[in-house]
């Protein structure tokens, strides 16, 4: 049962986040439309690019186990 579980919430994780990076774009979208201001409009995209980058690199790529420490490992 706890594989199930495990399963379930990171589906759920999945999910949420898929749900972010879409709602990121959606605002991306109408700042593009709406903001007539050339300046303000790239701090815009490059701060909502970090954040999509962020997401993306942290739940689909994994990048943070680059860090987690190997004591269980054996490197013999």
């Amino acid at each position: 049962m706890d594989s199930n579980q495990t399963l379930s919430n990171d589906l759920r994780q999945g999910i949420v986040v898929m749900v972010i990076l879409v709602a990121v774009n959606i605002i991306e979208y109408w700042f593009a439309l709406v903001i007539k201001s050339q300046a303000v409009l790239i701090a815009a995209m490059v701060l909502l690019a970090f954040v999509d980058t962020g997401l993306i690199m942290t739940y689909y790529m994994h990048i943070l186990r680059l860090f987690e420490s190997d004591e269980g490992a054996s490197h013999s």
